[in-house]
C-alpha cells in the first residue's frame, strides 16, 4: 500500500530516477517505468498451481505457448524459513516470526517473444491462476559529480554531538542494496559484515540460507559474457561507483585519519549487490546505474540479519511483490529506508512510497530542498545531499556526488545509532523517533512546499536523546447530533481517539483544522497536558460537511501536535475518506455497498473502498473469505446504457453515476435488523441524464433470511418532459470462488435464482443474485470467451462493450449455464417505463447457502418478506421508443388554465413548440431547445391568455405538426 493512501492508520485516499542533479521545474510529472524486456515476476495463486505451471503437468493457458514462456524457480528458497526464524530470534527482532507464506508462489519466468513485458504481465495477471504477474523493474542510480566540497551533513546534522551520546557498538548492520560496494576501500575494509556461518569458497552453502559461498554478500546481478543476467558470490562494485559511495557516507571508518567519518559510527555494511553492470553504449541507456533485483536484495538482507536496509535507488515499476519483500522486512524488524526521487516532483517513487518504508529527500543550500529532490506527501524526512564519499576500485579513490541517493544513507547512518541507543526499539519506533525530532523545513521554502516536507530536516542528536512522543490517530468517528453517522449538509462533532506510542509529553496540546473547503470546522485546540506512553485520550471538534465533497469524495485535515515544555511538534494531514462505502453486517452475510451505484468495492480494480461478498463474516479473513471481485448496476433506457462497470479493454471504469447521500446503515432499521440507504444520481453528461436512484438494503437475521440481503432500487425520472421507456435495470457480478477458473453458473427455473458455485468438491458455499420479480434475464458470461458469439454469448477479460451490456438485461434465458471457468452473471429486471416526475420500484436478493437447495429456500423466504413494493411491468407498445416524430393531441382538450403536450422524437434534435391565435399570430414560445431522443410530456399553464381556439405548432428538423386546442375560461 502507498503511504500517500495510508495515514495514522487511517485508509486515503511510479517513477525510476534516483537521484541526481540537474534542475527541472516543480510539477506533477509522470515517472515512467523500465523494465527488463525478456522477464516476468509471476504470483501463482497455490504451491501446486505454481508446480504445474513450472513443471508443465498439465496444459498451459495459450498465452504461454504464444510467448515461450517459461516458469523458473521461486524466488522463495525453502532454507530461508530456517534462516529468518533463527536471525530473528538471535536478534531478538520481533515477538512473533512473520507470515512468509504469500513469498512461496512468486517466481521468476522468461519468455521469447516481441510482445512488451508490462503488457503481456498484464494479460497474465488476468488468469485465474495468477494473483499477479509484473515486469521485472528496472530502477536506477541516478547521480552527477561536482568539484570537492567539505561534508557539512555532520555539524549541519548534529551528528558530532549524536556521536558522543551512543554506545561503540558494531552490532548493527546497515545493508547496502545497490550497484556492489568496493569492499577492499581504505575507508571500508574493516567494516563489511562478512557471513561467518560460511566458509569461503568450498563449493558449500555452509550456513543453509540458501546461497552458496556468499561469505561476503551476493550478486544478485552480474553480466556473463553472452549478455545473460546471473548471479554469484561477489558484490564487489566493478562498473558502477554508487554503491561505494553509499556505503561510505553510512558507515566509513571513524578516526583513521582517512576520507570521512560515515554517519551511521560503527556500524557495519552488508555487501549486495542488485545491479550495476557494465554499460554498453550502443543502447543509449547507462546499465551501470540499473538496479534489476532490488527487492531480492532486500529480502537477502532480511533473512541473513540486517538492521538497515538502505536503498538508494527508485522509480516509477509499482511492484507488488516489492510491496510483499518491503512489508516482510518491516514484520522482521528490518526498516527500509530508501531515496525519494530526484524528478523534482510530488510522483511518487518505488520503493519509497510504500507505506513501510522512510523515504529520504535531499537538501540543498541549508535548509533549503535540494532543486533536484522528490517532495509531497510520501517523503518522510530530509537530508544534505551533497557529500563526498568513497568510490572507484582502488582502495583510495574520494568523490563528491549530490543526490536523495546520498540523503537516504546520511538517515540509514542516523537509525544505525538510534537502534544502537535502543536495542529495544522496533523500526517502526525508530521512524517515529527520526521523525519526531526532526526539524520543520517549512519557513525556509516557498510556500508552496507546504505540508509537502515531511517532518523536515533529520536532528541526530535530538534522535539520539531520550524518546519522543509518539502522538498517532488510533481511531476516529464522525458523529451527527442525533449520534447517528454524519451526512451531508450536517452538523456534528469528529470525535478522535490519540494514542502516545513514545514517550510521556508534559504539555502537550492538539490543533485540529480543514485543510479543505468540503469540510468546514472551526479551527479547534485542545489542550492535554500529560500523555503517557501506551496511553489514549479522546477529542470532540465541530464539523460540517457541505455538499462539494460529493464531487471531491475527500477531504484534507490537519492535525498539529505541540509540546514546547520538551521541543516537540509535528502536522500530519488526516484525509477524510468515509463516504466511499459502508457494510451491511448485521446477519451472516457482510457486504459493502458505495454511493455511486458499486456494489462490494468502491474501486474493483484494486480491490479497495469495501470487502465485497464474505459469508460467515463472524469467524472469516475478509481477504481470503470474499466471493465477489466487481458488482455494480447497468441500466438501460431510451435505446441506449448508463453503469458503473468495467468497459473497453484498456478504458477506465464507466462512472456514469454521482452519489448524493452516501450508503450509510443502521442497525436495528426501521424495517429490518440493518436497513442501508444511499441516493445517487445519472451525471449530467451521461447518455440518461436526469435519472435520481435510491438503493436501499435490508438484512435480516433470522434463519430463514440470514444469508441474505435485499436490495431495492427506486429509480425516479427527475427529467421535465422526458419520458423513460424501454427501462431495464440489471446487476453485473464478477464472481471468484476458490479456484476461480473452476467455477459454475447454472439456472434453477422453477425458482427463478441463477447459481454460481466453485465445481467439484469444495468447502465454498454457492452464491446467487435473484430479482424479487419481473425477471428479464439471466446470464451467465464465460470470462474468458475470446470472439464472436451470440448476442448473449461473450467474454469480459477483452472488455464489456456497451452492446454487450444492453444485450445482458433482455437475455431472458438464452444462455443460463457455463461450466469450469472464470465466470460473471447478469440478473435484470424489465421493461418499465416511467414519465417524467415519477418512479418504480424493483428488487434483488444476495444470498449464499451451503447446498443449492439451502440457498434457494433463503431466496425464496426473502422474497416472501414483502419488505418493500415492486412495481408491476408498465411497458406496452405504446410506450415503446420511438423510430419518428410525431405531436399528439394535448390532454385534456378543452382545457382550464393547464394542459400536457405528448410528442416523440425519433433522433436528438432542436425543437420548437408555439402557440398561436386563430390570426395566425404567435402569442406563446413553450420551448426552443435540442431535446432527446424519447417520448415527451409537457405540462403547460395557459393563465396568461383568453379563452378561445388556439393553434400549436412543433417544429423539428424537416418536420412541422399543428394540432388545435381549445382554452375554457
Amino acid at each position: 500500500m502507498h503511504k500517500a493512501m495510508v495515514k495514522e492508520g487511517l485508509k486515503y485516499l511510479f517513477s525510476a530516477s534516483v537521484f541526481f542533479l540537474f534542475s527541472l521545474p516543480i510539477s506533477a510529472q509522470q515517472n515512467p517505468a523500465e523494465y527488463m524486456d525478456n522477464e516476468l515476476i509471476i504470483k501463482f495463486r497455490s504451491e501446486e498451481t505454481a508446480f504445474n505451471f513450472k513443471a508443465k503437468a498439465a496444459r498451459l493457458p495459450q498465452i504461454f505457448y504464444l510467448h515461450n514462456i517459461e516458469v523458473k524457480d521461486a524466488i522463495w528458497k525453502p532454507e530461508f524459513e530456517n534462516r529468518l526464524t533463527s536471525v530473528i530470534q538471535a536478534k531478538g527482532k520481533v515477538a512473533v516470526i512473520p507470515d512468509f507464506q504469500g513469498l512461496r508462489n512468486v517466481h521468476k519466468a522468461t519468455f521469447n517473444s516481441d510482445v512488451d513485458a508490462l503488457e503481456l504481465a498484464q494479460l497474465i495477471s488476468e488468469l485465474p491462476e495468477v494473483e499477479y504477474a509484473e515486469p521485472r523493474f528496472l530502477y536506477m542510480t541516478e547521480l552527477v559529480t561536482n568539484d570537492p566540497i567539505q561534508n557539512d551533513f555532520v555539524s549541519f546534522h548534529n551528528f558530532n554531538e549524536a556521536w558522543d551520546l551512543v554506545s561503540n557498538s558494531s552490532d548493527v548492520i546497515i545493508s547496502i542494496v545497490d550497484s556492489g560496494v568496493n569492499y577492499g576501500h581504505e575507508d571500508l575494509d574493516e567494516k563489511h559484515w562478512l557471513n561467518e556461518g560460511e566458509i569461503p569458497n568450498n563449493g558449500l552453502d555452509d550456513d543453509g540460507n540458501g546461497y552458496i559461498d556468499d561469505y561476503l554478500g551476493w550478486d544478485f546481478f552480474d553480466q556473463a559474457p553472452d549478455g545473460s543476467i546471473i548471479e554469484d558470490n561477489n558484490p564487489f562494485g566493478t562498473f558502477s561507483p554508487h554503491g561505494t559511495h553509499v556505503a561510505g557516507i553510512s558507515t566509513a571508518i571513524h578516526d583513521n585519519e582517512l576520507g570521512l567519518a560515515g554517519a551511521g559510527l560503527n556500524a557495519r555494511f552488508m555487501a549486495v549487490k542488485a545491479g550495476g553492470i557494465q554499460d554498453d553504449p550502443s543502447t543509449g541507456v547507462d546499465e551501470s546505474r540499473q538496479i534489476g533485483a532490488g527487492y531480492e536484495g532486500i529480502l537477502y538482507s532480511v533473512i541473513n540479519g540486517a538492521d538497515i536496509i538502505n536503498c538508494s535507488w527508485g522509480g516509477g515499476g509499482i511492484s507488488s511483490f516489492g510491496e510483499e519483500v518491503v512489508n516482510l522486512a518491516r514484520a522482521s524488524g528490518a526498516l527500509v529506508i530508501a531515496s525519494a526521487g530526484n524528478d523534482a516532483t510530488d510522483t511518487e517513487s518505488f520503493p519509497a512510497a510504500f507505506e513501510n518504508v522512510l523515504a529520504v529527500g535531499a537538501l540543498g543550500n541549508g535548509s533549503s530542498i535540494a532543486n533536484y529532490s522528490n517532495f509531497g506527501e510520501y517523503v518522510d524526512v530530509f537530508a544534505s545531499g551533497t557529500i563526498r564519499s568513497s568510490v572507484g576500485t582502488s582502495t583510495t579513490g574520494y568523490a563528491t556526488f549530490n543526490g536523495t541517493s546520498m540523503a537516504a544513507p546520511v538517515v540509514s547512518g542516523l537509525a544505525a545509532l538510534v537502534k544502537v541507543n535502543d536495542p529495544a526499539l522496533t523500526p517502526e519506533q525508530i521512524i517515529n523517533q527520526i521523525k519526531n525530532t526532526s526539524i520543520s523545513i517549512e519557513a525556509q521554502n516557498p510556500p508552496s512546499f507546504v505540508n509537502k516536507l515531511g517532518a523536515g530536516r533529520i536532528d541526530a542528536a535530538r534522535a539520539v536523546g531520550p524518546l519522543f512522543p509518539n502522538i498517532f490517530v488510533l481511531e476516529e468517528r464522525y458523529v451527527d447530533e442525533s449520534g447517528g453517522t454524519l451526512g451531508i449538509n450536517e452538523q456534528g462533532v469528529m470525535q478522535i481517539t490519540f494514542s502516545n506510542s513514545g514517550g510521556t509529553t508534559e504539555d502537550l496540546s492538539i490543533t485540529i483544522s480543514s485543510q479543505s473547503s468540503e469540510i468546514i470546522i472551526p479551527e479547534s485546540t485542545i489542550n492535554i497536558g500529560i500523555l503517557e506512553t501506551g496511553a489514549e485520550t479522546t477529542v470532540e471538534v465541530p464539523i460540517f460537511l457541505n455538499e462539494a465533497l460529493l464531487d471531491s469524495l475527500t477531504g484534507d485535515i490537519l492535525i498539529e501536535t505541540e509540546d514546547p515544555g520538551i521541543d516537540y511538534s509535528t502536522s500530519r494531514i488526516l484525509v477524510y475518506d468515509r463516504l466511499l462505502f459502508s457494510v451491511s453486517s448485521a446477519n451472516n452475510l457482510a457486504m459493502s455497498f458505495s454511493g455511486n451505484g458499486n456494489i462490494g468495492f468502491y474501486d474493483p480494480l484494486n480491490a479497495s473502498g469495501g470487502i465485497g461478498f464474505v459469508p460467515d463474516h463472524q469467524t472469516a479473513n475478509f481477504f481470503r473469505a470474499n466471493l465477489l471481485y466487481e458488482g455494480g448496476i447497468i441500466m438501460a433506457a431510451n435505446n441506449t446504457v448508463i453503469n458503473n462497470v468495467r468497459a473497453l479493454e484498456g478504458q477506465p471504469y464507466d462512472q456514469d453515476f454521482r452519489p448524493l447521500e452516501f450508503y450509510n446503515v443502521e442497525s436495528p432499521g426501521s424495517i429490518s435488523d440493518a436497513d442501508g440507504t444511499a441516493i445517487f444520481t445519472s451525471r449530467p453528461e451521461s447518455n440518461i441524464p436526469n435519472v435520481e436512484i435510491t438503493l436501499n438494503t435490508y438484512a435480516f437475521d433470522q434463519t430463514s433470511t440470514s444469508n441474505s440481503i435485499l436490495l431495492n432500487y427506486i429509480v425516479k425520472n427527475n427529467s421535465n418532459s422526458l419520458s423513460l421507456s424501454e427501462v431495464y435495470l440489471g446487476l453485473f457480478n464478477d464472481w471468484n470462488i476458490g479456484e476461480i477458473d473452476n467455477n459454475n453458473v447454472d439456472y434453477n427455473s422453477e425458482n427463478d435464482v441463477l447459481i454460481v458455485s466453485e465445481r467439484g468438491d469444495t468447502e465454498n458455499p454457492v452464491v446467487s443474485v435473484a430479482t424479487m420479480a419481473n425477471t428479464s434475464s439471466v446470464l451467465a458470461i464465460d470470462n474468458t470467451f475470446e470472439g464472436f458469439g451470440s448476442g448473449t454469448r461473450f467474454g469480459t477479460f477483452d472488455g464489456f462493450s456497451e452492446a454487450e451490456k444492453r444485450f445482458s438485461l433482455f437475455a431472458e434465458q438464452q444462455n443460463t449455464s457455463v461450466s469450469g471457468t472464470d465466470v460473471s452473471a447478469v440478473v435484470a429486471t424489465g421493461p418499465y417505463f416511467i414519465p417524467p416526475d415519477e418512479s418504480i420500484s424493483v428488487g434483488f436478493i444476495y444470498a449464499f447457502g451451503e447446498t443449492d437447495e439451502e440457498l434457494i429456500d433463503q431466496i425464496n423466504a426473502a422474497r416472501a418478506l414483502n419488505a418493500f413494493t415492486v412495481s408491476e411491468l408498465n411497458s406496452n407498445i405504446n410506450n415503446s421508443f420511438p423510430s419518428e416524430t410525431s405531436l399528439f393531441q394535448n390532454y385534456p382538450n378543452p382545457f382550464n388554465p393547464s394542459t400536457t403536450f405528448n410528442f416523440t422524437l425519433g433522433e436528438t434534435q432542436n425543437v420548437e413548440l408555439s402557440i398561436y391565435n386563430v390570426l395566425g399570430q404567435k402569442v406563446r414560445t413553450v420551448i426552443n431547445t435540442e431535446l432527446s431522443a424519447g417520448i415527451h410530456n409537457l405540462s403547460v399553464s395557459f393563465n396568461e391568455l383568453a379563452g378561445g381556439l388556439y393553434f400549436a405548432v412543433l417544429e423539428t428538423s424537416g418536420k412541422r405538426e399543428l394540432i388545435k386546442l381549445t382554452l375554457i375560461k
